[in-house]
């Protein structure tokens, strides 16, 4: 209607009130219709702007940015779980209790060694603080076995988080291995040989197992219940949060990788970081000590005689789920393991590893962190001890004669 009447003819300026159609040639009351018009007129299409509808805008622009947000990240995560190798999971026994012998000061007491800091108050990254001694020093380290690397932190640290080295071992290790063990596709903890630095992506994987077993498992329970243990509590993050973080804070060598000791760096990072950690190990001998040494050997000897006995408990269990002749045997076989040479084999490097761990701990004794020691240039060996000490009692818990 409005397209219309849209060209109307004025009689005269004063006959305002009297418009003729050209159209029709029919007169009609302008004002009249102008009014109805007016009036009638449907809704705009487009609302005047309020500051209600602004927040509603705001509101509704914030929603579907959440929801593009929740998309990328469960994509991010099927890429994660694709490219790990399913696998079975492994059987991880509960540690038998060692004295750690580390130190028994209050968490919050601990003295805070913090990272480096711009003149404009921001942390420096990790490798801004390595010159390239200390770099090749580090990169040489984190091709070592995770075990390795753990003991080295421990070493340098062990006054600092000396007493946070059972969950470094029972879990933070143990989840570390297991993430390692999916990405080779490996099942059984006694086909494993230890490995040194896991991918972006199992890096991941790794964090993301490590918080379900430390947060919200009944296994983690006595980690995230005991106010000791804050320290090594890990944070949840969504995997692009997460991997941002890996890349920009914990992948000190920006190799696109992680290793164990990047991971602890990273945890205990208000007590430790790359440039004090390379400074406090590079300034001793690196020569580890003879007797350390043969303890390490004889405890290696136990993982070659417990992979031999596991392999031969694998096979028979497999012939013995078979019906006949070949099924029963292997049953009768299966029944006196415990008695056969690869048992006495396995039990006797356990005796000869204690025997070698015991004489190790008894000769350090109260000396292998002292003042004095340390003065002469003599490496700190209180986590080397700690470890292979624990490690013992582990295997004698699973595979010592009852």
């Amino acid at each position: 209607e409005v397209l219309f009447y849209k060209t109307i003819k004025m009689s005269t300026d004063e006959e305002w009130d009297t418009s003729v159609n050209e159209t029709t040639g029919d007169k009609f009351n302008t004002k009249t219709f102008v009014k109805e018009v007016a009036t009638t007129a449907p809704e705009p299409l487009i609302p005047p702007v309020t500051s209600a509808t602004m927040d509603e805008a705001v509101q509704e622009a914030s929603a579907a940015s959440e929801q593009v947000q929740e998309i990328a990240e469960k994509t991010e995560q099927v890429k994660i779980e694709e490219s790990v190798p399913k696998a079975a999971p492994v059987a991880v026994a509960a540690p038998a209790a060692a004295p750690t012998g580390a130190s028994s000061e209050n968490p919050s007491e601990r003295k805070h060694l913090l990272r480096p800091k711009h003149t404009d108050g921001t942390e420096k990254a990790f490798t801004e603080a390595l010159d390239e001694e200390s770099l090749a020093f580090f990169n040489e380290l984190t091709q070592k076995k995770f075990s390795e690397q753990a003991v080295a932190f421990l070493n340098a640290y062990w006054e600092e988080v000396g007493d946070q080295a059972d969950f470094i071992f029972e879990c933070a290790w143990e989840v570390m291995k297991y993430a390692d063990m999916h990405t080779k596709g490996i099942n059984y903890i006694h086909l494993y040989e230890e490995g040194n630095d896991l991918d972006f992506n199992i890096g991941l994987y790794f964090y993301e197992k490590l918080c379900k077993k430390v947060l919200e498992s009944n296994e983690g329970k006595k980690w995230r219940e005991d106010p000791k243990y804050k320290i090594s509590m890990p944070t949840m993050q969504t995997a692009i949060v997460r991997k941002k973080e890996l890349r920009e804070k914990v992948d000190v060598n920006f190799d696109g990788r992680v290793s164990f000791l990047e991971y602890l760096l990273y945890q205990y990072q208000d007590l430790a970081n790359p440039a004090d950690f390379t400074h406090r190990s590079m300034k001793y001998d690196q020569t580890e000590h003879p007797e350390i040494t043969k303890a390490k050997n004889a405890l290696e000897k136990v993982n070659h005689a417990i992979a031999e006995y596991e392999s031969e408990k694998k096979r028979l269990e497999e012939l013995a789920a078979k019906p006949g002749v070949k099924g029963i045997g292997a049953k009768h076989q299966l029944a006196i393991l415990h008695a056969s040479p690869l048992a006495e084999e396995l039990n006797k490097s356990l005796i000869t590893a204690e025997a070698a761990v015991r004489m190790v701990m008894r000769k350090f004794k109260g000396q292998a962190g002292s003042a004095n020691a340390q003065a002469a240039g003599v490496k700190p060996t209180q986590g080397s001890l700690w470890w292979i000490n624990r490690d013992l009692q582990e295997k004698k818990k699973l595979y010592g004669k009852r």
